[in-house]
């Protein structure tokens, strides 16, 4: 299949033939006038893409053209390592044998929403439910969801984000844009909650000066699930035992998790 030179721009022409399937027609001669920079963050993209997809990169199968669509036009512009990663497990995860099988989609679009920040914290936020719940006949339902709010310390949670001295600086602000923003967008629960303690509550947190808590939604879990490049029967098997949730390179994860009893 001639798929032109638009395709070869975009690297290994016979990983992206095996990745997109038939879909991989709707990269034509009009990518050769894109920047380098915006090509680069492609081939980035597609390459994890198809590392995610693993021996199921030579399986039959394509990507709806509605979420190619959305990758090059947004994921041409994702220079952040978790950016790319989120689009590439999109691709994967949208792959199919028919090739019908849109739901990554709406993925894909709240991806384009988020900011660097919040897609960092939404990969630590369901980073800590799946390895504290992991195993626990969990499946994300009403009752379940309930029981799943982890608290962590706010001053750890913030060490991981990894901000630059100048981002700092407006670290209230971010906050309030991470949070905010995810509940906004249903990607964690009601009741979120970060900074002071009251009373009742720093007695069980007795090493803490501040906190910050939340409990996930379906929403949320569903698009981790994705940015994994998963395709599930159900977003309850992301609590499988033999699911296996490998972390991105360079995030990293706070190490003292608490289930929070008194909310």
């Amino acid at each position: 299949m001639d798929i032109g030179t638009g395709l070869a721009l975009l690297g290994s022409a016979k990983l992206l033939e095996k990745l997109l399937g038939p879909t991989a027609e709707y990269l034509g001669e009009g990518i050769k006038v894109w920047t380098e920079c915006r090509i680069e963050n492609l081939r980035l993209i597609f390459a994890r893409a198809g590392e995610k997809l693993g021996p199921r990169l030579d399986e039959e199968g394509s990507v709806p053209p509605q979420i190619l669509r959305i990758v090059l036009h947004e994921g041409s512009y994702a220079e952040e390592k978790i950016q790319q990663e989120y689009f590439a497990g999109i691709l994967a995860a949208g792959r199919s044998k028919e090739g019908i099988d849109d739901r990554a989609v709406s993925y894909s679009t709240t991806i384009a929403r988020l900011s660097h920040y919040q897609l960092v914290a939404h990969y630590i936020i369901y980073s800590l439910i799946c390895n504290e719940f992991r195993g626990s006949g969990y499946y994300f339902g009403p009752n379940d969801r309930r029981r799943m709010c982890i608290s962590v310390d706010l001053a750890e949670f913030i060490r991981c984000m990894h901000l630059s001295p100048k981002e700092s600086e407006y670290q209230v602000a971010l906050l309030e844009h991470i949070f905010f923003g995810l509940h906004r967008e249903t990607l964690i629960g009601d009741g979120y909650w970060y900074g002071k303690l009251d009373i009742l509550t720093r007695l069980f947190y007795r090493r803490w000066k501040d906190i910050a808590l939340w409990k996930p939604s379906v929403p949320g879990a569903e698009l981790f699930s994705a940015a994994h490049g998963l395709r599930l029967k159900s977003v309850g098997d992301l609590l499988m035992e033999e699911t296996v949730l490998p972390v991105i390179e360079g995030v990293t994860l706070p190490t003292q998790v608490r289930r929070y009893k008194l909310f």
